[in-house]
């Protein structure tokens, strides 16, 4: 049977000389021809497998070696070409979506030990397939405590009853950092209806997330501060009448008792009227004057008073940068700005330490820093820190509106603060104001 018997067939089927030249095919035109040029030279040599261009068109090319010739079965593969071709540019693309979106995708067969993660979804964790399995357990120890309750029931879930899912996750990454995750599953069945494998698809959302928890705390320290504003007011009203009276009957007291007992009214009037003037200056309603404050200057005059609050078994260093650093401000509230990181640093140091206070520029920003050696905090705490009346100091030890006053006095000047802190390694507050 000769190669033209088999002209229908849609594969070329020549054979050719050593030199490369067509002497039998099952195209009568292809003879006479050299192939020689567009197929590789080692497959050519020794046999094997490879894509050439042939009239135009991609073909996989078989070589067989048949004594000095060279059997030759060629495939067009063009048009399956040009699909893988579009198939790549749809997962190039879709790989560029998944990253602008911050949108991975994962799928698991419960049959096999690991779940298939995209690149975008290691990027999200700040994993990478080397040094990452993506195992249930795996996956598990990377949720947030808090929320592992609720992931693993959920799995369960389309696990058993083949029911999805779709809810907000905490994750940390390898760095300790917190990321928010939105997370889509559902079952895919096979014909007699068992489990067949999951997918899901994970959206990383922290930065609406944490745009949500600032809005969230801005409005509630607006309606906070409207609150406490007014009973500071109705409060301060109250305490003036009773500190009135009582300075009264002080000037007429003869006996010491009397005299002791009324002085200790008017000092407990006294620290009210302090409390009450946190509550105004937290709610932003107290009267205040604005006017160029040397940063530097004003640290040095609290010096001795912080020497003396810390107590010696803290170890207190200032390091004011040698020129003068002017912002505007009140002065008032700058000193309480400080006095209140300089207390909260004091109580995270019950064993003694070290509290550190600087000053520094950074091109049209003065930086003040304090720094403590003390007890440090978690994530969790450190998210509420500026929220009004949070504290996590004993019952009748704190009011819980010191931090909150120093966020609102910082953000009234228009300045910023952004804390770093880790439990046992102490903390950071970092505060820039603008450069008068």
């Amino acid at each position: 049977m000769t190669l033209e018997a088999f002209a229908t067939s849609p594969d070329l089927l020549a054979i050719c000389e050593r030199d490369g030249v067509i002497v039998a095919a099952n195209r009568p035109a292809m003879i006479g021809r050299a192939l020689v040029d567009a197929i590789d030279a080692a497959v050519w040599a020794s046999g094997g497998r490879c894509e050439a261009q042939l009239d135009g068109a991609w073909h996989q090319v078989t070589v067989a070696l048949d004594g000095d010739r060279r059997s030759i079965v060629a495939t067009d593969i063009t048009a399956k070409k040009a699909e893988l071709d579009r198939l790549r540019r749809a997962e190039a693309l879709l790989v560029d979506a998944q990253g602008v979106a911050h949108l991975g995708t994962w799928e698991w067969d419960p049959a096999m030990p690991t779940a298939t993660w995209s690149n975008e979804l290691y990027r999200i964790y700040g994993l990478t397939p080397e040094t990452y399995t993506p195992t249930y357990e795996a996956y598990l120890a990377k949720v947030h405590p808090d929320d592992r309750a609720h992931v693993m029931a959920a799995t369960e879930q389309v696990f058993t009853k083949h029911e999805p899912y779709s809810h907000d996750e905490r994750i940390f990454r390898p760095d300790g950092s917190i990321r928010y995750l939105h997370t889509w599953a559902h079952a895919v069945l096979d014909e007699t209806g068992k489990l067949a494998r999951l997918i899901g698809v994970c959206q990383d959302i922290t930065d609406r997330k944490l745009a949500e928890i600032a809005l969230e705390s801005s409005q509630k320290l607006e309606a906070v501060g409207r609150v406490a504003g007014g009973i500071a007011h109705d409060f301060n009203n109250i305490l003036g009448v009773v500190l009135g009276h009582s300075s009264m009957l002080l000037r007429r007291a003869t006996g010491d008792r009397d005299q002791k007992q009324l002085s200790e009214i008017i000092s407990a009037v006294d620290r009210a009227g302090k409390l009450t003037a946190q509550l105004l200056a937290f709610a932003r309603q107290g009267p205040v004057v604005r006017a160029p404050v040397q940063l530097d200057r004003t640290i040095a005059e609290l010096v001795p008073l912080l020497t003396n609050m810390v107590g010696e078994r803290i170890e207190l260093v200032c390091e004011i940068v040698d020129e003068p650093v002017v912002i505007v401000g009140n002065a008032t509230q700058i000193e309480q700005v400080v006095m209140n990181l300089a207390v909260n640093a004091r109580d995270a140091m019950p064993d003694g330490g070290k509290l550190r206070i600087a000053t520094a520029v950074d091109g049209d920003r003065a930086v003040l820093e304090v720094s403590d050696t003390g007890i440090g905090m978690t994530e969790e705490i450190r998210r509420q820190i500026f929220e009004p009346f949070f504290t996590t100091k004993p019952a009748g030890q704190g009011t819980g509106l010191g931090l909150a006053t120093v966020y609102g006095i910082v953000k009234e000047t228009g300045g910023s603060i952004a804390v770093t802190s880790e439990p046992g390694a102490g903390t950071t507050f970092a505060i820039a104001f603008p450069r008068s």
